[in-house]
């Protein structure tokens, strides 16, 4: 196939942070960047996505990134970044991340790329399209030449962990990552890494670079490394390497970057496979002109499927002003493909008449009262929110709540209810009457601020499934079917440090009961009684702006 395109720790840290800043203030950043790409594209050879792809369109990507600050007296400066994508798309929140920065260096919290993707180096390009950021395969409408060509190098994509990047000292930095999962913090419960998906788990990255400049010339180099597994324990593992040298507006350099995986599941990203891409470049840039000459290639050994791509990427640009750009390019790419299957997704509009998990035309109301009175203060809620699936069968929920404070004490407690008449066995909602509420006290006093919590859930027709292992649960076979009621208590203690407007600083410990009374259908009816407790214990970080 062949185209042408033209056109922490928050308790050590409490330790080396100071008395609280009243006199800290909030500052806000708003930026962020928008690219429209006008192009024609032409392909010719397709043999595996048949079509017309040609002609004349107009590509877009842009991001709005929220980053507000606040520095304490002794220098230390919490941060937050929040990248909202500029249209509707399934990451509509891309990265978002808090970062902790110092003499020390930065620590940040949250969803963010690994070290060894942000601390790389790759070919020099002018060009917003940028050979290696994947914009260029959106003009690409063939199942080969629209797979994403970098030489950054990760095993995950944004996964909530913890990262450090030290200070940079005489051009040299290094750095190093750590996430539980591949997962990102917006998947709420906690992933069983004996389960068999396509997550990459136990991930570290690591990094380093050197960027300096001497006189007219400079230079940059830089290389890291990545590393998960699968849930049986089969590698993940990534490296990559690049350096750029200028001089009197050339810059030449080139970079390259591997993925190795052992790993035999075929469900995700991970296949048993050898991929190798590299890159070369230069560029010129002489006051508001800039001109570029970028080569890609990647060799790809996945499952018995080999392919090799080619790009070619030829762009000049030019500043009008300050944020301001405008270019043209041309991109040529080849591919080739030695296959033994294909595999395709399916995406569109949900059918609200087939038999999904899925609610449909939800509403909701509800109501509220918060006022104070002197020292006093008070708070009531209540609300109802009702949908059907495709049958039609009902799911209401609904709830209330009160919260009274005084003299810094507050006490209160919530409750609410599900109710589902649905008997679909594929989804969330099995014919089920949930019942929780809570209760608790906090008592605040200057920075500080203490609370104990306590919730009771209880659920009639709770059911799942019970699968004898991996492949039964990969083809839907379960062994057993288990319906019954189930009950959680948890406890929850806390304490927290406000250490200026808007940081706060707490650790916790939760206690978690789960009992479980039912049946289990396996060809016999047998009755099952099944306990399970938890603790966890840790700290967060909270920054409100």
């Amino acid at each position: 196939m062949k185209k042408i395109l033209l056109g922490t720790s928050a308790i050590v840290l409490a330790g080396a942070i100071a008395s609280p800043a009243a006199a800290a203030e909030w500052s806000m950043r708003v930026h962020g960047y928008m690219e429209q790409h006008l192009g024609y594209g032409n392909t010719d050879d397709n043999e595996t996505t048949n079509g017309d792809y040609d002609g004349i369109d107009l590509k877009e990507d842009s991001e709005i990134w929220f980053s507000p600050s606040i520095t304490l007296d002794n220098g230390i400066k919490f941060s937050a970044r929040i990248e909202l994508e500029g249209r509707t798309q399934g990451d509509q929140i891309d990265e978002t991340y808090m970062n902790i920065s110092g003499s020390f260096g930065t620590i940040r919290l949250g969803e963010d790329d690994q070290v060894s993707y942000n601390i790389s180096t790759t070919a020099p390009d002018v060009t917003s399209l940028n050979i290696n950021s994947g914009s260029d395969t959106k003009f690409f409408g063939g199942t080969l030449l629209g797979a994403f060509t970098t030489t950054l190098p990760a095993v995950a994509a944004d996964p909530a962990g913890i990262s450090y990047y030290s200070p940079s000292l005489a051009g040299f930095q290094v750095g190093a990552s750590y996430a539980r999962d591949g997962n990102r913090a917006t998947v709420q419960s906690q992933i069983d890494q004996d389960m068999p998906t396509s997550n990459v788990y136990e991930t570290w990255a690591v990094a380093a670079s050197y960027d300096n400049t001497f006189g007219n010339a400079s230079v940059r180099i830089s290389g890291g490394y990545a590393t998960g597994e699968d849930h049986d324990g089969d590698d993940a593992e990534s490296w990559g390497a690049g350096i750029n040298v200028g001089f009197g507006g050339f810059t030449v350099g080139g970079s390259i970057a591997q993925w190795d995986s052992d790993s035999e599941f075929d469900g995700g990203h991970y296949v048993g496979y050898d991929n190798t891409t590299w890159d070369a470049g230069v560029s010129y840039e002489t006051g508001p002109w800039g001109f570029s000459f970028t080569y890609l290639n990647q060799q790809d050994d996945e499952s018995g499927a080999d392919f090799d791509i080619d790009k070619f990427l030829l762009g000049v640009d030019y500043k009008l002003a300050k944020g301001v750009r405008v270019g043209a390019w041309g991109v040529y790419a080849d591919a080739s493909y030695a296959r033994d299957g294909n595999r395709a997704t399916v995406q569109g509009q949900i059918d609200q008449d087939a038999s999904t998990s899925n609610v449909n035309e939800t509403w909701a109301v509800a109501a509220s009262y918060d006022n104070t009175f002197g020292d006093a203060s008070v708070r009531i809620s209540g609300g109802y929110a009702t949908g059907s699936d495709a049958d039609g069968d009902d799911i209401d929920s609904w709830g209330a709540g009160i919260n009274v404070g005084f003299g810094g004490f507050t006490v209160g407690g919530s409750y609410a209810n599900w109710d589902a008449d649905r008997n679909f066995d594929g989804g969330h909602y099995h014919g089920y009457d949930n019942d929780t509420w809570d209760v608790g006290v906090s008592y605040e006093t200057g920075p500080w601020g203490f609370s104990f919590t306590y919730i009771n859930s209880k659920q009639d027709g709770w059911n799942t499934k019970f699968y004898e292992d991996e492949e039964a649960l990969e083809a839907e076979d379960p062994f057993a079917v288990a319906s019954g009621d189930m009950e959680i208590d948890k406890f929850m203690i806390g304490i927290s440090y406000m250490l200026a407007q808007g940081v706060k600083l707490s650790a916790w410990g939760v206690y978690a009961d789960a009992e479980w009374d039912g049946t289990v259908d396996d060809g016999e009816i047998a009755s099952g009684d099944f306990d399970e407790d938890a603790i966890a214990i840790g700290t967060s970080i909270r920054l409100d702006f």
